[in-house]
């Protein structure tokens, strides 16, 4: 499979090269200026006629010149961050001289997007799916470091965490599967290149051009595991001028950061960027046990870029990045204990109980309560040891009539993670999970290369992913039994030789598509997309008891390695637009996404099925002048087999295992707007606002907490609908209740006023967000929900200053104002105690940026 695409790109590449050799002619040359007449460098020029398309930026001077050009009438576009986006139609080439074209860029007041959602280049007003495009500017404003700052900033995410694994929710579309089996059902793209680990969404955002948050499925073009949405960062490319920067940033938990860029243009064929993040950082989590504050970070990154485009029609582009995180980290699925929950009327536990922050956890008893999220004890040490190493070549040719890229990735990923097994300030227990990732992937594209009555794009895609995976708990002294029922036993100097668990699972993933997408104008203003991807994935399992020295049985009692199942499916989109007038367009489609199916943790014959989706759109995008851009859409999202884990605990070990189940469906409606506007001089205003109506439908769950009291009689149910008992368990029907990690309302508002001074402008910067109460877990615990978090209010404020004589620009910040714990997310852990994850605390400093052009 891989040696035909690579066949295929060299196939396309020899046939069509003597013709791009064979173009003369004359070109078009000029000079970008702004308003005031200062050269503007580093604007985007895109060519669109006779041969195709063409890209190139200004350089130093803020020329730019494209030659040879057959002749013929050209469309030139102009494009630059926080500047008005320029179209100049009917440019005329003739052979002879290069035709001369300026450009005076004014300053943008409501930013003009272009992203690549559809595997082309296009204005994000013209692209009829929602999308939220975070431009350079926009992520440095808004202090966006890493994805789990997206849902200040786009409508309709929600990003929680546990320990070191990211777990976004889209319109209902939840992540709570994140073992080694498991995909995610959001997905997350760097510069094209999937990354299927929860963990590596960790991963800082430095250098970065724009971010593209599309919600709702994108399994046409995007394909693998996009089933709720997709986060796309594209980092910034070459140049051809020399330009650097760096900026520090200073704050409070001891605060040390330092990140910067380098452009050097070797000449007009061949750039290369350089790219670096180092920071320190004490912990925001007081640990007042001998092992150190939890969440502190101590990380380098870098990444280099090579641009070689030796024609105006062949570029490549070299990629390489080096990530690595150490430090304490806050565990591998939690940190925080938050006790159980009781029945007041007998103190045993039950699903409807009142919370106890004393935790039952065995080995605890008589340990030092949790004071806040904020505040603990622990004894045993937390490490983190996280490291990616990615390289990828994308290789791009642009014919008369059609493009044609190749994007090839390699990659490893390495991630170990250890904390306190027993959430306690007595030594007892250490838990630590260890993962390692290699993996392959190739895509190839060919797209229509102008613009006309017909766009189409089509490509190949392969995926191999190689995971080993090891979960390692040590109950290391014996317990002495607490008299009273069901409170925490104590831990005793005895060492405990039979209280190991350890399991390493390996799973291999290969992913193989083809897919296609064609836009046609059926009549003037009105277009039709139809798209669709043929998926086959395959997963060989094998899961090893490294205790008992075995691998995991069958039902027949034989012992199985390396199981192998594929699945196979057809997903499409299809979808109507019109263009009311230029600035106005309605859009509205159907689309579908596939997650494949697995196997349950430890059990290789445990087969879960794939789950899908189908989801309705509609919406309308609209740009009232220069000064208003409005978008609105509107969804309907029906999930179907969905994953749900459930848990079991070892009697011998306490170590709590994950296994998933097919649980059921789920059904999400809502509406999304996004609006910005500059309503008066130096004013800049964005609202986003998401309403949501996300239930659980048909959905089957174990009660987490024991089903029997000790007279026989059923334990409380929290209002859930009890299906039945089935192995002693109580099986609960979350079906009308409300989805976990998707309130029903959000609210993001934005506010930036320029303040002009004698020495230099100040810019005041108000971001403020607003939640309603949402669930941290599938299943809501004691009737006050201890894992619910209510509704709040985050607010960030910054200062910026900047003058354009100066080379120097601050920003001063605080986030998270309020300064409140805010639950990402909580669940019953081993022994009926129920752990939890919150999000940073407030947070303040200063930044310097410096810039050497």
């Amino acid at each position: 499979m891989t040696r035909s695409l690579f066949a295929l790109v060299a196939a396309v590449w020899f046939c069509l090269a003597p013709a791009a050799a064979a173009q003369t002619g004359g070109g078009v040359a000029g000079v970008v200026r702004d308003a005031q007449g200062a050269i503007v460098p580093g604007v985007t020029i895109t060519l669109t006629g006779p041969s195709g398309t063409r890209v190139v930026t200004t350089d130093g001077r803020g020329a730019y010149r494209v030659e040879p050009l057959p002749a013929g009438t050209y469309q030139v576009r102009f494009e630059l961050s926080g500047f008005r986006t320029i179209v100049r139609e009917g440019v005329t080439v003739e052979a002879k001289a290069p035709t001369t074209v300026d450009a005076a860029l004014e300053i943008q007041l409501v930013e003009s997007v272009t992203v690549t959602a559809q595997k082309r280049e296009e204005d994000l007003q013209t692209v009829p799916v929602a999308i939220t495009a975070l431009t350079s500017t926009a992520i440095e404003r808004a202090n966006i470091v890493d994805v789990t700052n997206l849902q200040f900033n786009a409508p309709g995410i929600n990003v929680s965490r546990a320990g070191e694994d990211v777990r976004p929710a889209i319109r209902g579309a939840r992540t709570e599967q994140v073992g080694a089996t498991n995909d995610p059902a959001v997905g997350f793209h760097v510069d094209g290149l999937y990354k299927g680990r929860p963990s590596q969404a960790t991963n800082v955002f430095v250098d970065v051009d724009r971010i593209e948050v599309m919600r709702g499925p994108q399994g046409t073009l995007f394909g693998r595991n996009t089933f709720g949405g997709n986060v796309h960062v594209i980092s910034k490319v070459p140049a051809n001028l020399l330009d650097m920067g760096a900026e520090v940033t200073l704050g409070n938990y001891n605060d040390r950061k330092i990140l910067g860029f380098l452009n050097v243009p070797v000449n007009n064929k061949v750039q290369f960027r350089l790219a670096y993040d180092v920071e320190r950082r004490d912990g925001y989590i007081t640990n007042h046990g001998p092992s150190g504050n939890l969440w502190d970070e101590d990380m380098n990154y870098v990444r280099g870029i090579v641009r070689i485009a030796p024609t105006n029609t062949f570029e490549m582009l070299f990629r390489a990045t080096y990530w690595k995180q150490g430090g304490n980290g806050q565990g591998d699925f939690g940190y925080y204990n938050l006790g159980t929950v009781r029945n007041p009327a007998n103190n045993l536990f039950s699903l409807d109980g009142v919370r106890d922050p004393i935790s039952p956890r065995r080995g605890t008893g008589g340990s030092i309560p949790d004071v806040n999220p904020y505040d603990i004890t622990r004894d045993a040490p937390f490490r983190r040891n996280n490291d990616e190493s990615v390289g990828s070549a994308e290789i791009t040719w642009h014919g008369r009539y059609m493009n044609v890229k190749s994007l090839t990735g390699v990659g490893r990923f390495n991630a170990y993670r250890a904390n306190d097994g027993d959430f306690s300030s007595n030594a007892h227990a250490t838990e630590d999970t260890e993962e390692k990732q290699k993996s392959f992937s190739e895509e190839v594209t060919v797209s229509s290369a102008s613009s006309k009555r017909v766009t189409w794009v089509a490509g190949l895609f392969y995926l191999q992913d190689k995971f080993d995976y090891w979960f390692r708990f040590n109950r290391m002294f014996q317990d002495k039994a607490n008299p009273i029922p069901e409170q925490a036993s104590f831990p005793t100097t005895i060492p405990n030789p039979t209280g190991i668990s350890s399991g390493r699972e390996t799973l291999e993933v290969t992913s193989q598509a083809l897919f296609g997408q064609a836009s046609i104008e059926l009549v003037k203003n009105l277009r039709a997309t139809v798209g669709a991807r043929w998926t086959k994935d395959g997963k060989t399992y094998s899961y090893f008891d490294e205790v008992a020295g075995k691998f995991g049985t069958s039902s027949n009692g034989l012992f199985e390695k390396e199981v192998l199942r594929e699945w196979t499916s057809m997903t499409w989109r299809a979808g109507l637009d019109y263009q009311l007038s230029p600035a106005h367009m309605l859009y509205g489609g159907v689309s579908t996404g596939f997650i494949a199916g697995g196997f349950a943790f430890s059990a290789p014959t445990a087969v879960y099925n794939p789950q899908h989706v189908i989801a309705y759109e509609v919406g309308s995008k609209n740009q009232f002048g220069q000064r208003v851009q409005l978008n609105i859409s509107g969804y309907h999202n029906v999930y179907t087999d969905l994953l749900a884990n459930q848990f079991t605990t070892d009697p011998v070990t306490g170590a709590v295992f994950t296994y998933q189940i097919n649980a059921g469906a789920i059904d999400s409606t809502g509406v999304e707007v996004e609006a910005l506007t500059a309503p008066v001089k130096n004013l800049r205003l964005g609202l986003s606002l998401a309403l949501q109506d996300a239930k659980y439908g048909s959905f089957l769950l174990a009660n987490p907490f024991p089903t029997y009291y000790p007279d026989g009689s059923l334990r409380g149910n929290n209002g859930y609908t009890v299906h039945g008992i089935a192995n002693g368990q109580m099986i609960l029907d979350l079906d009308g209740h409300q989805v976990q990690q998707s309130p029903t309302a959000r609210v993001t508002v934005n506010l930036a006023y320029d303040i002009m001074t004698g020495i230099g402008m100040f810019t005041p910067i108000v971001q403020s967000y607003m939640s309603s109460s949402y669930t941290a877990w599938d299943i809501k615990i004691g009737r006050d929900g201890v894992n619910v978090q209510p509704a709040y209010t985050r607010t960030d404020l910054r200062l910026e200053w900047a003058n354009k004589k100066s080379p120097v620009k601050l920003q001063v910040f605080v986030s998270n104002v309020e300064g409140d714990a805010i639950l990402l997310r909580a669940l019953r852990g081993g022994d009926n105690f129920i752990q939890g994850v919150y999000a940073q605390p407030r947070t303040a400093g200063v930044r310097i940026n410096y810039r050497f052009r």
